[in-house]
């Protein structure tokens, strides 16, 4: 059930993080955020 939630919450932040690199006007703070949701992930 970890594994599942797991893997839930690291395709949420890989959306994320892939959205946040597609859009150009994103901020340096925004992807201080999903680096630091990856670190968590990991």
């Amino acid at each position: 059930m970890d594994y599942l939630a797991n893997l839930e919450f690291d395709s949420a932040a890989l959306a994320f993080s892939y959205r946040r690199r597609s859009d150009k006007g994103s901020s340096s703070g925004c992807s201080k955020f999903s680096q630091i949701l990856f670190s968590g992930a990991l």
